[in-house]
């Protein structure tokens, strides 16, 4: 008779084996699997799309940004658009390059972000909406009288004979 194999998990020789050998395994696997590109962020789209729009109309330099900004974000950093100046359009973005505007004065750059902002908050208010509901309420039906179900499915009066 031959005696039972008995071997201990916690023995060093044998944690070392099986370390050894993880670590073979996963060298393996890195070495096999082809690294994937990192995906693109939103953000990195849309810069990538601007820069496109822009080349195409014409622009030379062109950072998103940097010196291609928005309407507003041209305000806060003191300048104005040109009068008669396009906006480019890049996804969901209407553009403006650094040579399409202009510095004005920190006064008027405040004055016109006020106004802006209350072009924004401004909607129907209750004054102008109406204080009574253009469609009338249905009539009542009387009570006692016959009654049928009309196409939509409500109760309609029958004629009197």
């Amino acid at each position: 008779m031959s005696k039972p194999v008995t071997f201990d998990l916690n023995d060093p020789a044998f944690q070392a084996i099986v370390q050894q050998a993880v670590a073979a395994a996963l060298a393996a696997k890195t070495a096999a699997e082809p690294a994937k590109p990192a995906k693109a962020s939103k953000a990195d789209e849309t810069a990538q799309a601007a820069i496109k729009a822009f080349k195409r109309a014409g622009y030379a330099d062109v950072q998103p940004h940097v010196n291609v900004l928005t309407y507003s974000k041209w305000l806060q950093q003191g300048r104005k658009v040109k009068a008669g100046e396009k906006a480019i359009k890049a996804k969901n973005l209407r553009l403006f390059h650094v040579s399409q505007t202009e510095p004005i004065a920190k006064a008027e750059a405040e004055a016109l972000l006020a106004q802006k902002a209350a072009k924004a908050t401004s909607g129907p208010s209750a004054s102008k909406l109406p204080s009574v509901s253009p469609v009338a309420p249905a009539a009542p039906v009387a009570p006692g009288k016959a009654t049928r179900k009309g196409k939509s499915g409500e109760a309609v009066q029958q004629p009197s004979a």
